[in-house]
């Protein structure tokens, strides 16, 4: 199967904040992403340790309209080194979920 690499450049070694995940939406053109049939993966550079669910939540803000959270979570696949961001990344996908509710 095809699939599409995002390598998610920043000098920051914390993403936060609804907007920044929002900007980089736009930059990544998740909305079209959202709509194709190919695995999604985001590379998550070495120097970030820390991502917070707003974040999370900004970044994905729209996705959950397309799709739904166990379709999104095997849509875009996130590759990290430091193993503890795996666990913001699900939180803030839980609670983008969890406000539809």
């Amino acid at each position: 199967m095809n699939y599409i690499e995002i390598d998610l450049i920043t000098d920051r070694s914390n993403l936060v904040g609804f907007d920044e995940g929002s900007r980089y939406r736009k930059l990544f053109n998740l909305d079209k992403r959202d709509k194709i049939d190919m695995d999604v993966y985001i590379k998550i550079p070495d120097n970030v340790i820390g991502i917070s669910s707003s974040f999370m939540m900004g970044l994905f803000s729209g996705s959950e309209n397309n799709l739904t959270k166990d379709e999104l979570e095997k849509h875009y696949i996130f590759v990290a080194k430091y193993s503890p961001l795996y666990r913001s990344i699900s939180s803030g996908i839980y609670r983008l979920y969890s406000q539809r509710s």
